[in-house]
């Protein structure tokens, strides 16, 4: 699944990081990639797969039309 089939692409945006680069963030996140999250509350919406359910739930909780 891509975020693009659940939302309109202009109106979101994804900041890629490459946990290779900062120890820290590759112990943390390292088995548990890819992980989702709220650029602006830094909550995690989802992680190792990309859950429809979960990112729905998201969107009507912290950002509803």
């Amino acid at each position: 699944m891509q975020l693009s089939e659940l939302l309109n692409p202009d109106s979101f945006s994804i900041n890629l990081i490459d946990i290779d680069s900062d120890p820290e963030i590759q112990r943390e996140y390292a088995l548990r990639i890819p992980v989702l999250t709220d650029a602006d509350s830094g909550k995690i919406i989802c992680e190792q797969l990309l859950d429809r359910r979960s990112i729905l739930k998201h969107l009507e909780i912290e950002h509803p039309l």
